[in-house]
């Protein structure tokens, strides 16, 4: 997985809260590409609850899936949500 998901400056569930703050990309699909293992967390020099971060996005996502109603569809069909 490594650099092919996540943000353009960091890969991974780092990436994701990254491109959440700078709107560098859409994070409508990374955000489920996380398993909040935490281990980002754990190996965070400055320990940054990563996965705290991932699962806010996913809430805020759920709340405003409307904006994107193929997309949470097609999730909802697979049971990711």
């Amino acid at each position: 997985v490594g650099n092919i998901w996540g943000g353009e400056t960091y890969t991974g569930p780092m990436g994701i809260g990254w491109s959440a703050i700078t709107n560098t990309s859409s994070i409508e699909e990374d955000v489920y590409l996380c398993c909040l293992c935490g281990r980002c967390t754990e190996i965070c020099p400055m320990k940054i609850d990563i996965s705290a971060i991932v699962r806010y996005l996913r809430r805020n996502y759920v709340k405003n899936r409307s904006k994107n109603p193929a997309f949470y569809q097609q999730i909802s069909a697979e049971g990711g949500i």
